[in-house]
């Protein structure tokens, strides 16, 4: 067979090794292990910097700051940055929804009653920390609103947050001011509450490992992730050029697909 040629001179041997790797299937071969992540708290929104100055709040006067978490989960505290003035008070911290425009609505998530007494009376103040029950679930990329107000009657008390009104740093939310109890709102939209969220992120089992793709002749792979491309080659094989791979390893997570097309211009899919 080596001394044989087709009509185009081309030797019989390659024919019937481009035949092989016609019929040759490609396979993908996973080595992969599962961890289950364990459940825990952590900060997912804040802004505690530049606090300068501070908007003060009581009965009809509310302040809120927006925020939106980059995880889903539940809310499982917050820290405000305030002070007080003399006279003490019944305060109301709360979460609500906002609308498509991000004003706060009248949508309560939560809430929780607190007396004003142990918040310090002098500035630039302190962080205090407010725990609600049950815990309020929370949606990533959706925008939330932290609320607080005096209860009706407490003129006097009142509450003063502290802010940051020169160069706030805080992209998913700023801070709004209501003048009549919350029915209309003011968007600040230079202006940023002192606060931080936290979050019980759920533990979750995350597949993983490596994934060997073999064949006689690859031609090119593209590996996604959530639909984004983090990885792919090319012109891996060629009987031109006279170069062959016959493997190829990557590092995979459950979800990522996989595309090799082989040197025939066959093309296998694999999903992890």
């Amino acid at each position: 067979a080596l001394g044989i040629f087709d009509r185009f001179g081309v030797p019989l041997a390659w024919h019937r090794f481009a035949l092989k790797l016609y019929l040759h299937h490609l396979m993908f071969i996973p080595f992969l292990a599962t961890k289950e992540l364990v459940e825990g708290e952590a900060v997912d929104q804040e802004y505690t910097t530049g606090d300068a100055i501070h908007y003060y709040l009581h009965d009809t006067v509310w302040i809120a700051q927006t925020f939106t978490p980059a995880i889903t989960g539940k809310l499982t505290k917050l820290n405000i940055k305030m002070f007080r003035n003399y006279e003490e008070g019944e305060f109301v911290i709360q979460i609500n929804t906002t609308n498509e425009n991000g004003y706060p609505t009248d949508t309560i998530l939560c809430s929780k009653d607190f007396n004003s007494e142990p918040i310090a009376e002098e500035e630039p103040g302190e962080w205090y920390e407010y725990a609600f029950d049950p815990l309020p679930s929370l949606t990533k990329e959706v925008v939330y609103a932290i609320i607080m107000h005096g209860k009706p009657g407490g003129t006097n008390p009142r509450i003063y947050w502290r802010e940051d009104s020169t160069a706030p740093q805080y992209f998913r939310g700023c801070a709004y001011r209501s003048t009549t109890s919350g029915s209309s709102w003011t968007r600040n939209l230079y202006n940023d509450c002192m606060f931080q969220t936290f979050m019980l992120v759920p533990g979750e089992k995350v597949t993983y490992g490596t994934l060997h793709v073999r064949h006689p002749a690859i031609k090119s792979f593209t590996q996604k992730r959530n639909g984004l491309i983090v990885r792919a080659e090319d012109n891996l094989s060629s009987l031109e050029g006279q170069y062959l791979t016959g493997q190829v390893g990557l590092d995979v997570e459950q979800g990522d697909e996989i595309m090799a097309t082989t040197l025939p211009d066959i093309t296998y899919t694999y999903l992890v």
